[in-house]
């Protein structure tokens, strides 16, 4: 029979159950007294898991990468290195509670994949268990499609999460990001950064290829993609903010997904008002959402030949960010 540490035994009905640790370690005491001294500790931190209806031992799974995960998979056993980690958020239930959830994006060397907590899985992540640049082991989690095609992991009340777990050595595909402030990025750099937005410029609205999300030219005879002839096409917005952090100010571009989450509204959205009541509006609605909102923008930094400076294209923007990164910020801007 497999044998698990104590320890584990431990961090996994504190993790399913919500009892403390230290609640968990006198009820193993007490256990293994009331027998007597017939078991081990270890024994009696079996038997009470099973008092707590906590299954410990199932069918061993191999360790999946990230590539081989699909929808749908239930139970599964994957790896990674954590190379970006997002706040915790609330939000209210239907039944009037309210719920918490964060994320987590993990690599390997055959993709990424958002790790998502929820409620008292979120723990781990405001006690800063996990750190980028960690590789952790995921067991028994479930894997989900999001709204725009990635691929999710979901934990669940009997997931557990193992951090810098041993012997265990894992090459991210993608790269980590590096905190910076503005005056330090160096273009090629995949960096994160707060600042406050200071100004934000009108979303512009375009037809892109649903195949590969490139532009594409609207004829009467539809529309024409360079790398897949005539396609059908969705409507995508880009939008741009100006960063200021104290050290300089920078121009941040984002497309898609990522300006619709930027703008709190959609590519549909946007346009209707544009058409509606006109630019002036939509801009003014765009100002009052964004104007001196302090914010996290984690992108590529890029040189912008046409205008000689150096601007970021957004992977994410963190609306709410955590204030750990913000005290990360000043602790860069204090050393640097």
């Amino acid at each position: 029979m497999k044998s698990i540490p104590i320890s584990e035994i431990i961090e996994r009905l504190h993790q399913e159950t919500g009892l403390s640790p230290e609640m968990i370690q006198d009820q193993i005491k007490a256990k293994v007294h009331t027998l007597d001294g017939l078991v081990s500790e270890e024994g009696a931190a079996y038997i009470i898991a099973s008092e707590l209806g906590v299954q410990l031992l199932k069918p061993q799974s191999k360790t999946r990468k990230i590539g081989e995960l699909e929808n749908g998979d239930l139970g599964i056993d994957a790896a990674g290195k954590v190379t970006r980690i997002y706040s915790v958020r609330t939000f209210p239930r239907k039944d009037g509670s309210v719920g918490e959830v964060a994320s987590i994006v993990i690599s390997d060397q055959t993709g990424t994949a958002r790790v998502v907590f929820w409620d008292k899985k979120t723990q781990s992540i405001k006690d800063g268990k996990i750190t980028e640049g960690d590789i952790i082991r995921i067991k028994d989690a479930n894997v989900r499609q999001n709204n725009f095609g990635g691929k999710e992991i979901h934990l669940n009340a009997r997931s557990f999460i193992a951090v810098n777990p041993k012997g265990l050595d894992i090459k991210a595909s993608g790269r980590i990001t590096n905190k910076k402030i503005i005056s330090q990025i160096i273009p090629g750099e995949n960096v994160s950064v707060v600042g406050t937005i200071v100004k934000a410029y009108p979303p512009r609205f375009y037809y892109a290829c649903k195949t590969c999300n490139k532009k594409v030219a609207l004829t009467p005879d539809g529309a024409f993609c360079k790398e897949h002839n005539k396609t059908e096409v969705e409507q995508n917005m880009l939008v741009s903010i100006v960063l200021d952090d104290g050290t300089e100010t920078i121009r941040c571009v984002a497309f898609r997904n990522t300006a619709e989450n930027v703008c709190g509204f959609t590519a549909k959205e946007g346009y209707e008002i544009l058409t509606k009541d006109g630019e002036n509006i939509l801009s003014a609605r765009l100002d009052e959402f964004l104007l001196g909102r302090q914010v996290e923008c984690i992108g590529g930094a890029k040189e912008n030949k046409n205008v000689a400076q150096t601007e970021i294209m957004l992977n994410s923007v963190d609306l709410n960010p955590n204030p750990k990164n913000i005290a990360s910020k000043l602790l860069v801007e204090k050393n640097g």
